[in-house]
């Protein structure tokens, strides 16, 4: 299960999208598991993928299953960093 900590020490969840490309239904599934698991911050980021920040760790396994990567269909867990370079500015 991937996630990023935060320093206030909370958790960082970053669903895959590829290309940067989703569906209304996708969309709405991150809206209601941010608001399912009262995530405080929904980011957009300067790469184009969507943070979910401030998530309590206990949260981690359902929001996961919630995404839909516990099943293997839906949103499956991405990165928020990596060695290549991904987004030239």
């Amino acid at each position: 299960m991937h996630a990023n900590i935060q320093r206030d020490g909370t958790f960082s969840v970053v669903p895959h999208i590829r290309g940067g490309v989703t569906s209304p239904a996708e969309l709405r599934r991150i809206a209601d598991v941010a608001e399912k698991y009262n995530v405080p911050m929904v980011k957009i980021t300067g790469s184009r993928r969507i943070d979910l920040l401030g998530v309590k760790k206990e949260d981690l396994p359902k929001i996961w299953e919630d995404l839909g990567d516990a099943v293997g269909a839906g949103l499956h867990q991405g990165f928020a960093f990596s060695l290549d370079s991904r987004s030239g500015r």
